[in-house]
């Protein structure tokens, strides 16, 4: 049996990887939903400061400094079910929806052997999702970056999988202006720029002395690549350069789920035509919003 008690190692089957929606900032839930099939780390960083003096080699005192929690993420294959956690990178009246994730293993002892450390008040950061489909039908991959405040351990959470199928992509289309073409490779980085605001209250604050007050969203950031089978016909040479509305559609055929990314003030920045085996055109993008459905 693998314990950690014993001093075991413990591998990937051991793992609790769960989030929940978070309504109130401050007020934890616990995590309940799978992640899927994901690889993790979570990163809790003191910036502790050390003061020296002279007359001394050493330190003469060491003080923590504001505390900085990141979790991150990374599919292989991304499951269906994880569509609902994507789609929380995205701003509801301008706002990063609040998560709840819980980390941790259960080894086989069993009860009550078990630890998680559960971060609270965490937002999506950043979103990248991926395919390349030019050698048939291939995985959408993903990697997302959490920023959280406080970090404290728990020993109630029971592991989780996800049963829903990876996202095969077979079918996906790049549509604008009423015009489709079908999508052989895509990139998609979507970024909050979240930055954590650090508040003097007159009143030292009775929980995370140390941490952040708020997490603010600054300005989005969207760009990405994609290859197509022809060309998108948008002029880069153009006196004035153009922007439109745009939809990129992911369908996994074992489950007819579909992943849809809408594009505001979509961009091109380049395309480049290749003719090595087959002629393909990719594309670099930029916009101003995406939003996951």
């Amino acid at each position: 049996m693998a314990s950690a008690a014993a001093g075991e190692r413990l591998g990937q089957r051991h793992q609790v990887a769960l989030y929940s929606a978070q309504s109130t900032y401050g007020t934890p839930v616990t995590p309940a939903t799978s992640l899927g099939a994901c690889e993790w780390e979570l990163e809790n960083n003191s910036n502790n400061l050390r003061v020296f003096g002279p007359g001394s080699a050493s330190a003469l005192a060491v003080r923590g400094g504001t505390v900085e929690s990141r979790a991150r993420l990374r599919w292989s294959h991304v499951q269906t079910g994880v569509k609902t956690l994507l789609q929380k990178v995205g701003r509801s009246s301008s706002v990063v929806p609040l998560v709840t994730v819980g980390l941790g293993y259960k080894d086989d002892e069993g009860t009550p052997v078990r630890s998680a450390s559960q971060l609270q008040d965490a937002k999506v950061g950043r979103l990248s999702l991926a395919f390349d489909k030019s050698q048939g039908n291939a995985p959408i991959t993903a990697e997302m970056e959490l920023v959280g405040g406080l970090i404290t351990t728990v020993t109630s959470l029971d592991p989780a999988t996800l049963a829903t199928t990876p996202w095969m992509v077979a079918d996906c289309h790049f549509t604008r202006g009423g015009s489709s073409y079908p999508i052989v490779a895509l990139t998609c980085e979507i970024d909050n720029d979240l930055a954590p605001i650090y508040k003097v209250s007159g009143t030292a604050p009775s929980s995370f002395h140390r941490g952040h007050a708020e997490l603010l969203e600054r300005q989005i950031r969207v760009r990405g690549s994609m290859t197509l089978q022809a060309t998108s016909g948008v002029t880069l040479l153009g006196q004035t350069i153009s922007s439109f509305a745009a939809v990129m559609t992911c369908t996994n055929p074992d489950d007819a789920v579909s992943l849809i990314l809408t594009f505001a003030g979509m961009t091109f920045d380049e395309e480049t035509m290749s003719g090595k085996d087959e002629l393909l055109w990719t594309i670099g993008y930029t916009a101003t919003s995406c939003a996951i459905t």
